[in-house]
């Protein structure tokens, strides 16, 4: 097959898949180092980089941010349900909602429910206030709602690009697989808030939306130097605020299936919720497990070749815990807008900005 061939439709070579499970491990890291472990030049890894993104299969680069780390900080997702609005309204609205600086997420449903929204907020009634402000323009048409809030949010990984749905590993998958089976990364818990400057909170907004912004870059829009960037960067990472640096992708562009299930529990405690979380990583079809607040459950994202896939993960679960198993609610994730862990809050950084130069005038 010639590299034209693969760069059309939904075909996805060993090379995309090596590359992309590879950007997902860190997507921060300059192209010489993935050309090494793909053994690849530069050049044409350049080339496929780009090529994913000009097809839609990749969308961005969002940087993972432990809110908990924070202290005040907390991710809320809100399902609503609509009617009498077309598909092309929904879109319409979405999009519009995707570009405020405070939402985080934004989801197209086909099942339970119609749309996702998130965003982070301080406390429920602040995250009540941006929810508000952001489905105003469409409350008329909102016949259901329901928030939730993420306690701890489980990611897998994208093992499916290197293993079949049963566990085994696809012909000429990397060795890098071997080497990061069993890891996964886990955001969220009790705040235990590590501190941290204005100049985080901005090189962290900015990252959020672009984890491969180059640090002078950071340096040029926050006015501080490459070197003093660095070392905000590298001491948020080793501290837990920065978990890592991931990929957004549109599994739709490369014939993929997104579910997104609900899943309700007759009782949960922190020994069966580490069983099951532990558990579940052995699918490589599951993406994330997000752990909530509001009810004795959580969410799981499936990414799924086929049906049977997602119905393999789904039944061994059912089997195993069915005895704690209240409901599970199945939503098909037809468009992604925008998922982020940390939003933008450009107008409160400004006004923070405005803040610290009128006191720092006030005291010269």
């Amino acid at each position: 097959m010639s590299e034209s061939q693969t760069m059309t439709g939904n075909i996805l070579d060993d090379l995309d898949r090596r590359l992309m499970y590879e950007m997902d491990l860190n997507s921060r890291q300059p192209l010489s180092k993935f050309s090494k472990r793909l053994h690849i030049s530069v050049q044409r890894l350049d080339y496929r980089l780009r090529s994913l993104e000009r097809r839609g299969v990749i969308l961005g680069y969002p940087t993972v941010v432990d809110l908990c780390k924070l202290g005040t900080h907390h991710y809320f997702i809100c399902c609503i349900r609509t009617y009498r609005m077309s598909g092309r309204e929904q879109d319409e609205r979405l999009r519009f909602i995707a570009k405020d600086d405070d939402c985080t997420l934004a989801y197209r449903f086909e099942g339970a429910w119609d749309a996702i929204v998130g965003t982070v907020a301080k406390d429920v009634f602040a995250a009540k206030v941006t929810f508000s402000r952001l489905l105003g323009p469409m409350a008329q048409r909102i016949r259901a709602k329901i928030i939730y809030t993420d306690m701890r949010i489980y990611n897998y990984g994208r093992r499916y690009m290197l293993e079949a749905g049963t566990g085994q590993r696809e012909a000429g998958a990397a060795d890098i697989f071997n080497e990061r089976k069993r890891q996964y990364k886990v955001t969220g818990g009790p705040s235990e808030a590590v501190p941290h400057s204005e100049l985080d909170l901005s090189i962290l907004r900015i990252l959020s939306a672009d984890a491969r912004t180059p640090s002078v870059k950071i340096a040029k829009s926050t006015g501080a130097s490459p070197e003093t960037v660095v070392h905000h960067i590298r001491r948020m990472e080793r501290d837990g605020i920065i978990e890592g640096y991931t990929t957004l992708l549109d599994p739709c562009k490369y014939g993929y299936q997104f579910n997104r299930i609900t899943v309700e529990l007759a009782s949960i405690d922190e020994t069966r919720l580490h069983e099951i979380t532990e558990y579940m990583k052995r699918f490589p079809n599951m993406f994330r497990l997000i752990e909530l607040f509001e009810i004795d459950g959580f969410m799981m994202d499936i990414v799924s070749n086929t049906y049977d896939e997602m119905e393999h993960v789904l039944s061994e679960f059912r089997d195993r815990y069915r005895e704690y198993i209240d409901g599970m609610d199945l939503n098909r994730i037809t468009k992604i807008y925008k998922a982020t862990y940390f939003p933008t809050f450009a107008k409160t950084a400004q006004q923070g900005r405005k803040r610290a130069g009128r006191q720092k005038g006030m005291l010269a």
